[in-house]
């Protein structure tokens, strides 16, 4: 008789191949054309999405405004209730940055001077509103230069002479 070893695949190894799927489909329907009706839509839906994915962050990093401790306070199974409420979290982190990172593909590419003096402008605010250097801790500092770098996409900066 064979014995089966069950594995337990770790979180992280989990969440990074959400995330890398996540990359593939973004990655596959770029020459779809913009589902919003407007450029200040598309910017409204980008900007939604950032807010969604710095609210997952800060509550995968922070537990706030609940921690899973108190989230399973009254659960008779406290322990496997908090490893998946972790686990939820960190999910819930990976599916905020793959539609951050979607959503800031969708923004409008900049056409005039004028355009283009605007998407500058916002490029040079994403190292001020996500300054990622300034976080000790690698993983957070990985999660903040996320919300950095689709800032950056969103603006469309690099179209621009």
């Amino acid at each position: 008789m064979k014995k089966r070893w069950l594995t337990k695949i770790p979180a992280k190894v989990l969440v990074l191949g959400l995330f890398i799927t996540g990359l593939i489909l973004v990655g596959s329907t770029r020459t779809v054309s913009v589902s919003a009706t407007t450029c200040m839509e598309a910017f409204y839906q980008y900007y939604m999405a950032d807010n969604a994915y710095d609210t997952a962050r800060v509550l995968w990093f922070y537990d706030s405004p609940t921690s899973c401790a108190d989230d399973c306070r009254s659960n008779l199974n406290f322990q496997q209730c908090v490893d998946d409420c972790r686990t939820n979290r960190q999910t819930a982190l990976a599916a905020a940055s793959v539609n951050l990172f979607a959503k800031s593909l969708e923004t409008c590419t900049p056409v005039t001077v004028d355009e283009c003096a605007q998407a500058h402008a916002m490029a040079d605010a994403c190292i001020v509103q996500y300054p990622y250097p300034d976080y000790s801790d690698l993983d957070e500092r990985l999660a903040v230069y996320d919300q950095y770098a689709a800032c950056r996409l969103a603006s469309k900066v690099d179209s621009c002479q």
